[in-house]
């Protein structure tokens, strides 16, 4: 079962019991959540309380509201202490990656919208990221820019890393990620993603380290589930790159889709 910015700061606690129960009887063997889970103070008690109920383990990167009320390296630490104190909860950032069945791997990491595509000189759009996550307090612009940057660099050291090593492991690919990593995979409200947005919204970086890698095997398939727009589409990047953006409402948190573990 994969979720996204299912945003659970914004329901009460009952509805993310019920929410909670409706993923544990979906049929699903694990769940998969590709970030904005809550915001940082709200974590660990969000994430308990799925475990307690979803009996089958839950991979999860963070998304950029789950940072909100913190800071990176701090919410970073977090997801880390959440993970290893949980029988069931893994944050897959921390690991290399993991295998679900005889064909199939999954690996994933935050991830961040890194300015290059769109027009981020002239955009008027400011996202709350730099108002709720500490890092990027009293930033001037270009040094919002090199931060956003040098955080889209992690995501795509660790994709240039790890993908190899799950295409070797296996023949189905998957990648959990927050921020769509390529242009065509930033849908809002049915199309794509004006270039006003586009700077917030996609991680270039991460986008062309993956397409190169998918390109030297070319018998495998990447499928790669991401968040953050919350508007819902899906994207074929290469014959081998298929890209599911989550469509998403707050406070409603749902189940994107399930789909079968080859």
């Amino acid at each position: 079962a994969w979720l996204s910015d299912i945003h659970l700061n914004f329901v009460s606690h009952q509805k993310i019991e019920e929410f909670s129960r409706e993923v544990e009887k979906s049929g699903a063997e694990v769940a998969l959540i590709s970030g904005d889970i809550s915001e940082a103070p709200y974590l660990r008690n969000h994430l308990n309380t799925l475990a307690e109920i979803i009996k089958f383990p839950i991979y999860f990167v963070l998304g950029n509201h789950d940072f909100y009320r913190s800071s990176i390296d701090r919410t970073l630490d977090l997801a880390k202490n959440i993970s290893s104190n949980s029988a069931n909860l893994v944050w897959i950032t921390a690991e290399d990656i993991v295998k679900l069945s005889d064909e199939t791997v999954l690996l994933g990491h935050e991830s961040w919208n890194d300015g290059r595509i769109g027009d981020f000189e002239n955009s008027p759009y400011t996202p709350a990221d730099f108002f709720m996550i500490e890092d990027f307090m009293g930033l001037k612009k270009d040094e919002k820019l090199k931060l956003m940057q040098s955080l889209a660099e992690r995501a795509a050291d660790h994709f240039k890393l790890n993908l190899p090593k799950a295409c070797h492991a296996a023949k189905n690919v998957i990648l959990l990620t927050h921020v769509p990593p390529f242009r065509k995979a930033c849908w809002y409200n049915g199309k794509i993603s004006d270039d006003d947005h586009q700077p917030y919204f996609a991680s270039k970086i991460a986008g062309d380290t993956i397409r190169e890698i998918m390109r030297e095997f070319p018998a495998h398939n990447l499928t790669i589930y991401c968040g953050h727009t919350h508007g819902g589409g899906e994207a074929q990047i290469l014959h081998n790159i298929k890209v599911y953006t989550a469509q998403a409402e707050y406070e409603k948190p749902s189940i994107q889709r399930i789909d079968g573990i080859k």
